[in-house]
């Protein structure tokens, strides 16, 4: 009987993950279809396609650079253009593919959270994490646009999934090292969760002895470092150093400039970039096109915030508060074209967080996923203080926040009715009437 049950059990939880699968991908096809679709191609990102493409052709990753500052061959890590390769390879360069294999990546990580949720809380909180990222307004309009965030997301849940429950093993510590590296890979930000993840493990986390916890670290990182490591290769070729991207510097002045609230963060970090730009001398233009390659031109860029930052540190510290608020904040940053996409996002994103909060609370399976959200958080967090901070860059935490949210949603649900004398109630003994 007792295997009869579980084989029941995991029927149900593959046909809940279905569920869930079908209920996400469904969603995302039709936000990208009505929303997302415009005659000239998808919204988004466009040079993210123009490297995808240029791969293909054989002339690299790159594309060309805007303000006619060049070609720009390490500006992004190169992970979600490689997707957006393959999937040109796979099934052609309509948008219409990158729709639908867009889609795939946002069910699979509801399909993610419903097994985070279903490892920390059962069943129940598992098919309200699934259910919940399935049906999340800013998932279900912005994965299928041109942007990294759904790969990013995706990474980011089976990297939690991996870390949490390969807290034992040689391959539980390769897989969250491989991870790891490809959610780098994917956006650079992630790299300090991966240095805080490995110190939490050291420290502590999962169990074990100080030595095994030593060899996890040690294996995990080797992991890492064999999955970024023909990139990092690659940049080294190319300018004489290492680095995920080549974009650091530019980041830190558009972060740090007498302009950088001129138009953000109600309105997008891209026009407060082009009001700095546009307002810099002649000649310091003309030293960023003269440039002869990307550090070079990081440097330029590199120097000028320094400056800005040394001439007064105060205004540094409460720059980066407000970027670290427009990270965290439930209002939509940038704000969106309509009030309707902005209340949307703050009448979902807002109760998750809350919800979150009191998550971390429900008992001790949950505190992992609790600590993983708040180390994503803050990698973020100290990232966005320096250079700069939005929703998009945030948003694939939601997932881990929604696992949290749906536990605490499941638990409510699972509350004996006692109103009106309905259902039973739980004694010291067991249910009574």
């Amino acid at each position: 009987m007792a295997n009869a049950a579980l084989k029941g059990g995991r029927r149900s939880g593959t046909t809940a993950a279905w569920g869930v699968f079908l209920l996400a991908f469904a969603l995302r096809v039709v936000a990208g279809f009505l929303l997302n679709l415009r005659p000239w191609g998808l919204r988004g990102y466009g040079f993210y396609r123009e490297m995808a493409q240029n791969l293909l052709s054989g002339e690299g990753l790159h594309f060309r650079y805007y303000y006619g500052l060049g070609d720009a061959w390490a500006n992004r890590p190169p992970l979600y253009p490689i997707f957006l390769a393959g999937l040109e390879t796979v099934a052609g360069a309509s948008p219409v593919v990158i729709i639908l294999g867009q889609s795939v990546l946002g069910a699979i990580t509801a399909v993610l959270a419903f097994a985070l949720g279903r490892r920390a809380g059962g069943p129940g909180a598992g098919l309200a994490a699934g259910l919940l990222v399935a049906i999340y307004p800013y998932f279900v309009v912005n994965d299928t646009t041109l942007v990294e965030q759904p790969l990013s997301a995706c990474l980011l849940a089976a990297f939690a999934l991996a870390f949490l429950t390969g807290a034992g093993g040689a391959r539980g510590a390769a897989a969250t090292g491989v991870l790891g590296g490809l959610l780098s890979l994917t956006r650079e930000v992630f790299v300090p969760l991966f240095g805080l993840a490995l110190l939490v493990r050291v420290l502590g986390a999962g169990g074990g002895r100080g030595r095994a916890r030593l060899r996890w670290a040690a294996l995990c990182a080797l992991a890492f470092a064999a999955t970024v490591t023909p990139w990092l290769a690659r940049n080294a070729a190319r300018f004489g150093r290492p680095g995920f991207s080549f974009s650091d510097g530019k980041a830190l002045w558009v972060g740090n400039n007498p302009h950088t609230f001129s138009r953000y963060p109600r309105g997008s970090i891209d026009a407060s970039e082009w009001e700095a730009f546009s307002r810099l001398p002649d000649e310091v233009k003309d030293r960023l096109r003269r440039a002869p390659d990307e550090v070079a031109q990081q440097a330029e860029y590199r120097a000028l915030a320094l400056d800005f930052i040394r001439e007064d540190p105060t205004r540094f510290m409460h720059g980066g508060l407000r970027k670290v608020v427009a990270l965290l904040s439930p209002v939509l940053t940038p704000r969106g074209d309509s009030w309707m996409k902005d209340w949307a996002y703050g009448l979902s994103y807002g109760p998750v967080l809350v919800l979150a909060l009191f998550g971390v609370f429900l008992g001790r399976r949950w505190l992992p996923i609790g600590m993983v959200a708040g180390l994503t958080l803050l990698a973020l967090a100290g990232v966005s203080f320096i250079f700069w901070g939005q929703t998009r860059i945030r948003a694939p935490a939601d997932v881990l926040l929604i696992v949290l949210a749906g536990g605490v949603l499941a638990r409510l649900a699972a509350r004996p009715r006692i109103a009106g004398g309905e259902g039973p109630v739980r004694g010291p003994s067991g249910p009574r009437r």
